[in-house]
């Protein structure tokens, strides 16, 4: 037998979390900038950890988001509500990215 949550405490408040939030699909192939607003890449993929953890596989130096050189950032990393409109990853350089290991996916 499965519990339904009655409406209504932690539920309701999830609830309207989700509605504030974004959908992966709609996030996919836009690009990132750091916060000097030089596109750095763009949203490849994401990856859900089985500890919980999001991460962001992004296409660095690719500015199509399928090709470029892969790399997995934690999603917590990212700054989705930047005033200029553009996903922000603070502080990262397309150099300092590109030195990251490849992310490889064997699935």
């Amino acid at each position: 037998m499965v519990a339904i949550p009655v409406m209504g405490g932690p539920f309701c408040e999830q609830a309207t979390e989700v509605a504030r939030g974004y959908r992966a699909e709609a996030l996919k192939l836009e690009p990132v900038v750091n916060d000097k607003n030089e596109t750095i890449g763009r949203i490849n993929d994401f990856i859900f950890g089985k500890d919980g953890n999001i991460y962001v596989v992004l296409a660095v130096g690719d500015f199509t988001g399928l090709s470029g050189h892969l790399i997995a950032i934690p999603f917590r990393s990212l700054k989705l509500d930047d005033p200029s409109g553009y996903i922000v990853l603070p502080g990262a350089s397309r150099a300092a990215l590109e030195k990251l290991p490849v992310y490889i996916t064997n699935r």
